[in-house]
């Protein structure tokens, strides 16, 4: 990009611009969160010593709704002064992430 370019695009389009030019390794989305992606392996990795592997979308009396509501019990538990933050984060996020792979699925 040359100077001229500049005069006529602002600073914010020319970041968007240079964003958009990233490579697109810098832009993989496991690399995007980390340590979050690893807290939801683990907590996958969990849950496959208490059942049934893919229990969590083979099982057909399990819904994406089961999966909502328990995210957002483990989301009201944040409020409680006992309440481990990491652990319950990442419980909602992992059945958020659930309910989402399920209907991902459907619609593939």
């Amino acid at each position: 990009m040359n100077k001229q370019e500049h005069i006529y695009r602002s600073p914010k389009e020319i970041a968007l611009s240079e964003m958009i030019q990233a490579s697109t390794e810098e832009l993989d989305p496991l690399k995007l969160f980390p340590l979050a992606i690893k807290e939801l392996g683990n907590v996958m990795i969990e849950g496959s010593a208490k059942y049934p592997p893919n229990n969590w979308k083979k099982n057909p009396s399990i819904t994406v709704i089961d999966h909502v509501i328990h995210a957002t019990q483990h989301l009201k538990e944040l409020v409680s002064p006992r309440a481990n933050d990491i652990e319950e984060l990442s419980h909602a996020a992992t059945r958020c992430m659930m309910a989402l792979q399920i209907i991902l699925e459907k619609n593939d």
